[in-house]
């Protein structure tokens, strides 16, 4: 009997990947979140220091004054 493993690749498989970027972008949103909290750089910083649009940091910004 043939192992499953011959045929499938984890690299190929669509939830796998959707997966690692659920992951990746949740790790993104809590660098970004942090930074806004702790550092003082401007929203460009952020975005070029954790290499995301600055879309994404107004996001996780606007995210972040909505909950207090």
């Amino acid at each position: 009997m043939d192992s499953i493993a011959e045929y499938f690749s984890e690299e190929k498989d669509v939830l796998y990947i959707r997966g690692q970027r659920k992951a990746k972008e949740a790790k993104e949103r809590k660098v970004v979140s942090n930074l806004l909290k702790k550092a003082s750089l401007s929203i460009e910083q952020i975005a070029d220091v954790v290499e995301v649009p600055t879309a994404f940091v107004l996001e996780v910004q606007s995210s972040l004054s909505g909950k207090k």
